[in-house]
């Protein structure tokens, strides 16, 4: 809850726009470093000594937090325009979410006890998103047309 009144405060405010746009550069070659770090210190095996496990920890975290800003810093140049559907995208999506979650959980409880194993569980899964994004996709169009 608290992640998500941050960003709905945040994402009103101009100044973090502003700013966020304005270091994007300089994010994107942070969370590239740190990426690299972390990287190499699993390539040469250095993970699991105490000093140099905390660093990798904190390239992790660092990591993590640091391309939030980053995806915001190029998402607000090239994503914050109009779009010719964005009425109807902005209608339908939540409505998709819900409803692709709630069966999303629904198809987990029904292959859970068929014990199918993490490949075919994955595999069944994608299929079935898949398969309802392609039906949706298709219903959509023909709305979006008439």
């Amino acid at each position: 809850m608290t992640v998500f009144l941050s960003g709905y405060l945040l994402g009103r405010e101009s100044s973090f726009w502003q700013r966020v746009e304005a270091l994007r550069w300089a994010s994107h070659g942070t969370v590239g470093g740190k990426f690299v770090v972390y990287l190499a210190l699993g390539q040469l095996g250095l993970r699991s000594d105490p000093p140099l496990n905390l660093i990798a920890m904190c390239c992790e975290m660092l990591h993590v937090w640091g391309m939030l800003p980053t995806l915001l810093g190029w998402a607000k140049p090239y994503l914050n325009r109009r779009f010719r559907r964005l009425l109807y995208c902005t209608e339908a999506i939540y409505a998709w979410y819900v409803l692709h979650q709630s069966l999303l959980i629904a198809l987990l409880f029904w292959a859970k006890p068929l014990q199918l194993g993490p490949v075919l569980e994955l595999l069944l899964l994608l299929a079935n998103s898949i398969r309802r994004y392609h039906r949706h996709e298709n219903l959509s169009w023909k709305y979006f047309q008439s």
